[in-house]
C-alpha cells in the first residue's frame, strides 16, 4: 500500500481544516423514527433514505482515508480506513489500490 507524502506547504494547509465540520451533515434519526401518524410505506421510505445517506457518508469518509486526509495523523487515517472499509463492504486496501489505479488512468480507456 502506498503512503501519501505531503510537502510542508500542503501539510500546513491540511492542518487548518476542522475534522468535525466533515460530520455536520450526518443524517439524524429523529425524522426516521419519529412518533407521527405516517403510514408504514412512508416510514419505510424514510428508513431507506436514512440508510442511503449513511452509506454515502461512509463512502465519503473512506474516500478521504484513501487520500489520507481524514485525520491530521496519517496512521490514524489509515486505521480509520481499516475500520470504515468493512462497514461500507469494501476492504480498505482493496479500495486504496483500485482508487490509485483510477487516478493513474483517469479519463483513459484503461480507467475502471
Amino acid at each position: 500500500m502506498s503512503v501519501t507524502i505531503f510537502t510542508n506547504q500542503e501539510q500546513e494547509a491540511l492542518s487548518g481544516k476542522w475534522t468535525w465540520a466533515r460530520f455536520q451533515f450526518f443524517p439524524g434519526g429523529g425524522w426516521v423514527f419519529g412518533q407521527s401518524e405516517i403510514s408504514g410505506i412512508w416510514r419505510c421510505n424514510r428508513l431507506v433514505g436514512f440508510l442511503n445517506s449513511l452509506y454515502l457518508l461512509l463512502h465519503v469518509l473512506l474516500h478521504e482515508t484513501a487520500h489520507q486526509t481524514l485525520a491530521a495523523n496519517r496512521q490514524t487515517g489509515i486505521w480509520l480506513g481499516r475500520i470504515i472499509g468493512p462497514l461500507s463492504f469494501v476492504p480498505y486496501t482493496v479500495y486504496c489500490e483500485s482508487y490509485i489505479r483510477h487516478h493513474a488512468y483517469l479519463k483513459k480507456p484503461h480507467d475502471w
